[in-house]
């Protein structure tokens, strides 16, 4: 059954890739890996110029500098996108019909998988994060290693991997036990977390939209919260709730 939902899964974001025509910011970092030098590419690691960490354009930077076409970024995202389904529906410890239903969800169906960003890769990542915790005290610096690659694949996910090397951080820091092999692995995590927050607090100078204030409101959370349950959640509350309270509210007047 799991091999037959997935090959369904296959096909239809098969079939979506093919016919999807990329929006600009889909092709923006290919052009950056397409125009970038080896000097260039260290500017690009320590820098924020396309809102997003840095491993999604190292995974494009050879296939960029060996001439493959633009179609290989499509490709290589459609592997993660069956690598994430298959992780989730072979390994998630949840009811079989919840993992074939999350497959079939707008994000993995359409969002993260035909348009062609970071988002997929940080989600392999994260199932890769989830399969491999129980190990991670008989395994720091391989955990250290995920860590950091989820750290580094998208900001969506900044705040589970620093929350992750925090809870590290905590569990071992009061056993007598500590040593090298607590210290580096949680040294590399540190590292990379202040790395990451000091690359996506800001643009470059030399950005197009260098001097516009990230701004920050509550609002903003709420809609993540509510986009994580529905891409059209303010729209679900309006027409389920606020609609019939204003209807109803009128009738009574």
């Amino acid at each position: 059954y799991d091999l037959f939902v997935l090959v369904i899964y296959a096909a239809i974001v098969g079939f979506g890739i093919w016919h999807h025509e990329p929006w600009n910011d889909e092709a923006l970092p290919w052009v950056i890996v397409r125009e970038t030098n080896l000097g260039g590419l260290l500017d690009l690691i320590f820098h924020n110029w396309d809102r997003h960490p840095v491993l999604f354009y190292l995974l494009l930077f050879p296939f960029v500098k060996l001439g493959f076409p633009y179609a290989v970024q499509a490709l290589l995202n459609f592997c993660l996108s069956l690598a994430a389904g298959f992780l989730f529906v072979t390994k998630a410890p949840f009811p079989r019909i919840f993992r074939y239903v999350f497959l079939f969800s707008f994000y993995m169906l359409y969002e993260y998988s035909v348009l062609t960003r970071p988002y997929m890769l940080a989600l392999v990542l994260l199932f890769i994060m989830a399969i491999f915790y129980e190990r991670r005290n008989k395994r720091p610096f391989l955990y250290a290693i995920l860590i950091t690659l989820l750290l580094h694949s998208d900001y969506m996910v900044f705040g589970l991997g620093a929350g992750l090397t925090l809870a590290f951080a905590v569990e071992h820091l009061g056993k007598r036990s500590r040593g090298m092999r607590f210290w580096i692995p949680l040294g590399i995590m540190g590292l990379n977390v202040v790395w990451v927050f000091w690359m996506g607090k800001s643009l470059p100078a030399q950005h197009h939209e260098y001097g516009q204030p990230l701004t920050f409101s509550v609002q903003h959370i709420v809609q993540a919260v509510m986009n994580a349950f529905s891409p059209f959640a303010g729209q679900v509350v309006y027409a389920k709730v606020i609609s019939p309270l204003a209807f109803w509210g009128g009738v009574a007047v």
